[in-house]
């Protein structure tokens, strides 16, 4: 039985960009569905608070791009980089709604529509994030990539 996993530096690099299985594309029309409708409300609140620019929140469009080219061409790279910043996100989300919500004055006392709103997010985050772990990760490698026998 032949190892698939990458030997070198090379075959690692190689296995980061070599294109998946379309397989759990679904996932990341969730993910995209959440990202649009939270990077939306940022952005009116940059303009509104800020008075940004089109032009300041451009970089809100790279990891729509980043979805983008997943569907097109999977790779374990555009996962990683969709995948591993929402579940950071989602952690620290998590650690914030706690740390609010069981100090001396809880959010929940004089904001418990900020409380239920964040807790509905939390919970679109957790199911974008399961569905990007559990449907659209990439499996094992798809083949002998740096397979050296010596």
């Amino acid at each position: 039985m032949s190892d698939a996993t990458p030997r070198s530096k090379a075959a690692w690099l190689v296995a980061l960009v070599q294109r998946h299985s379309h397989r759990g594309w679904w996932a990341y029309l969730i993910w995209l569905l959440v990202y649009l409708f939270f990077a939306m409300m940022f952005a009116g609140e940059m303009e509104f608070h800020n008075g940004a620019t089109a032009a300041q929140v451009w970089p809100l469009l790279i990891p729509i791009v980043v979805v983008i080219v997943q569907w097109i061409r999977p790779t374990v790279l555009g996962w990683a980089v969709i995948c591993l910043p929402t579940i950071l996100y989602f952690g620290v989300g998590v650690y914030y709604m706690i740390t609010e919500n069981l100090g001396p004055h809880p959010q929940w006392e004089h904001d418990l529509g900020g409380v239920i709103l964040g807790s509905l997010f939390l919970a679109v985050l957790l199911a974008a994030c399961l569905s990007l772990m559990f449907a659209a990760r990439p499996r094992a490698f798809p083949g002998p990539i740096g397979n050296h026998s010596h």
